[in-house]
């Protein structure tokens, strides 16, 4: 009798605990739950040091939820940017430019061997034969100037001037007199030869100008030819 008025008084005590209130299934104190008479019948002391119900211990267990997220970013995506740039610069231009060496300038498409700046004496083309003949050399024909001509398309090699060393007046001087533009060329001030070779503004060939005396000179000032009895010779091999 007296065991039970024990636990009676403790379930008093533990209702009035301030800490009872918090939970409506709570029917015992943590005291009754501690002591060594355990917890009323038909209740069980719980992992968190309160007496409940048989069964709901687990409305006052601490949370054990675990937050198991496993979601993992699985994005595979790869860049394989594959623009390869197959653009390639085939530029297969020739390169015209003369190899000077203070005295002659090769020309690398043609192979002729040119005097780098003649001499400003005027000659005969008898005269001129023997003066370039002294330098190892020789008077070269239209044609020949002809193929150092740069700036004036219908001058150079191939162009409207109908004019050769097998041709003459006869075929349509027309296109070989005129200008291009006096000293608009890229060579020497202006003129219009390869940069690389040096004065002589005109030259005289070793291509008669007709049946009569003379023979067709060039002139690099505009790109012209015309007939001369006498002139500036550039030399050639």
């Amino acid at each position: 009798m007296k065991t039970l008025m024990t636990i009676l008084i403790a379930l008093l005590v533990a209702l009035a605990s301030p800490g009872c209130g918090t939970d409506t299934d709570l029917m015992a104190s943590r005291f009754a739950c501690e002591s060594a008479h355990g917890c009323p019948s038909g209740f069980q002391c719980c992992g968190d040091g309160f007496c409940r119900p048989s069964g709901d211990c687990q409305a006052g267990d601490s949370d054990t939820d675990s937050d198991t997220d496993t979601d993992s970013d699985t994005d595979t995506d790869s860049d394989t940017d594959i623009d390869s740039d197959a653009d390639s610069d085939s530029d297969t231009d020739t390169d015209t430019s003369f190899e000077c060496d203070g005295t002659t300038c090769v020309d690398p498409v043609t192979g002729l061997v040119w005097e780098q700046d003649p001499s400003d004496e005027k000659f005969s083309y008898e005269n001129g034969v023997f003066h370039c003949s002294g330098l190892g050399m020789r008077v070269p024909n239209v044609d020949e100037l002809r193929t150092i001509v740069r700036g004036c398309p219908r001058m150079e090699t191939g162009g409207a001037c109908g004019i050769t060393d097998s041709c003459g007046v006869d075929c349509d001087p027309q296109a070989c007199g005129g200008s291009c533009g006096p000293y608009n060329g890229p060579g020497d001030g202006g003129l219009y030869y390869a940069p690389g070779l040096t004065g002589a503004y005109y030259s005289l060939s070793s291509t008669q100008y007709s049946d009569m005396e003379g023979y067709w000179a060039l002139s690099f000032v505009g790109g012209s030819l015309s007939g001369y009895l006498d002139g500036i010779i550039r030399c050639v091999r």
